[in-house]
């Protein structure tokens, strides 16, 4: 298998970085690192077709940026990031390294994972609004589906928080060997890995589910999201700007989910839901 990335390269004013991550997003773009002028996007060659060049030189086009592309080797790749990867600590709560960093004093929880992959690791605005959510959550003895788990960091935290079970999917296999090797580094048997999509998670009766991905894949997948809740089921998801804050709430309403509240990291903005305790 080849696991080399493609690394798109963009050069513009740094106000256009969320814009471009969250139409790229929506690709199989799965890691974004911001730059002062501009980002970088990694895709892995076996994903990038010529769909997705259009694409790219469409956004190239619509935002009149620079972009090149260059591919990087697998192993490369991991150097690149572990060379880069810092300590990351959201306040008292929770602090996220790597297993070659010092231990983290004065938190509640602390995740140690493989450096190996950007989106996931909490440094993104969409995973540190979701932990924050996560916060004002019980997990005590919950069953909880993380989907679109990435490297795990948000199974491994459910699992610190006392879930008794979590049902961690992703469609990557690099996220799944990542997500295995994370559970286990941090003695955290309860996460149970799953390559694949949401139709090859054949559980349900969740408490919680946590959804970190993009407004698309979210949005179609309410229906189905909800079936798996138990009634009062709580569901947080992210990935997707304050301006589609509206769209997300009225396709939550629609299928049966009641709005609880916003959480809001710069552009970015993470929502909680509830199951209807009468179902629709």
């Amino acid at each position: 298998m080849n696991n080399n990335y493609y690394c798109i390269r963009t050069d513009n004013n740094p106000e256009l970085n969320e814009i471009i991550i969250a139409l790229l997003s929506d690709l199989p773009f799965d890691t974004f690192e911001e730059h002062q002028d501009g980002i970088s996007a990694y895709i892995r060659v076996t994903d990038y077709n010529e769909g997705i060049e259009a694409e790219v030189k469409r956004l190239h086009g619509q935002l009149q940026i620079k972009c090149s592309m260059q591919e990087i080797e697998s192993q490369n790749w991991n150097e690149l990031w572990e060379s880069g990867f810092q300590p990351l600590q959201i306040d008292d709560f929770c602090a996220i390294r790597a297993d070659f960093h010092e231990p983290m004093k004065n938190v509640h929880y602390e995740i140690v994972i493989e450096p190996n992959m950007a989106f996931g690791t909490g440094h993104h605005e969409t995973t540190r609004l979701m932990i924050q959510q996560m916060r004002k959550n019980h997990f005590l003895n919950k069953r909880v589906f993380d989907f679109g788990c990435g490297t795990a960091v948000l199974s491994i935290l459910a699992s610190k928080m006392g879930a008794t079970e979590v049902i961690a999917v992703d469609n990557e296999w690099p996220a799944f060997e990542s997500c295995l090797r994370n559970a286990e580094m941090n003695s955290t048997p309860q996460v149970k890995s799953i390559h694949g999509t949401l139709l090859d998670v054949h559980y349900g009766d969740f408490d919680v589910i946590l959804a970190n991905i993009n407004r698309n894949i979210v949005v179609s997948s309410l229906q189905t999201l909800r079936e798996k809740l138990v009634p009062g089921g709580q569901l947080i998801i992210s990935g997707f700007l304050g301006s589609d804050e509206m769209h997300v709430k009225n396709e939550l309403l629609q299928n049966g989910l009641v709005y609880q509240n916003t959480m809001k990291e710069g552009d970015w903005i993470s929502i909680r839901a509830e199951k209807q305790l009468t179902d629709i």
